[in-house]
This record gives structure tokens, sequence and C-alpha cells, in this order.
């Protein structure tokens, strides 16, 4: 399974219609996609939710996001994700490959 965030944003009055059983059919639809629901926290600022879900590929993640439109009337930006380490491991190894001239003097 595959990390994602899911960034929401409130359109055209879905904001009223915010409720656990809206939360929970996410949830349910996450699950029919083969996805797991891990989490889900309310924003101050540009993004209304952030939800944090994996999946099996980039495919089954963008449908479930459009499935969400359907249900929530919400705009949704899919956003893969690494965990840091995995960052700073592929990161390191891209620096160190000689093949890959930098466009740049790195110091």
């Amino acid at each position: 399974m595959y990390t994602y965030f899911y960034f929401g944003k409130y359109q055209n009055g879905s904001a009223k219609n915010a409720c656990s059983d809206r939360t929970n059919t996410c949830k349910e639809i996450t699950t029919k996609y083969g996805g797991k629901f891990l989490n889900s926290w309310a924003l101050m600022g540009e993004w209304d939710v952030l939800c944090h879900v994996d999946f099996p590929d980039n495919e089954t993640a963008m449908k479930c996001a459009v499935a969400w439109n359907k249900c929530t009337g919400m705009d949704w930006t899919t956003c893969p994700a690494v965990d840091v380490n995995t960052y700073d491991n592929f990161t390191n190894e891209v620096w160190h490959e000689e093949s890959i001239p930098p466009y740049y003097n790195v110091n």
C-alpha cells in the first residue's frame, strides 16, 4: 500500500452537510476501492480538510477521490507521499549518482 493525502476544499455550500455520516460514507468508499482510511483533520487556511489514506496505486487513489467528490460536493486534491526516511535515502542516492550532472556547482 502507498500513502496519500487528500486535501479537501468546501465548495458551493458543501460545508453545511459536514457530518459524521458523510465521513463514514467516505471511509466506506475508501474500503470499497481497496484502500484504508487512516485519519482526518479539519484545517484553517487554504484547505478545509486533510485525510490520510492508503491505496495500492495512483489510479485507485484518484478514482476514490472522484467518488468522494460525488458524495461530498467537495474538491479533493490527491497527493502521493513517502516517509522522510525513504525520501532521504533516495535523495542521497541520486546526489551521489555520478552519471547525473548537476545543473550548478554543488559545494
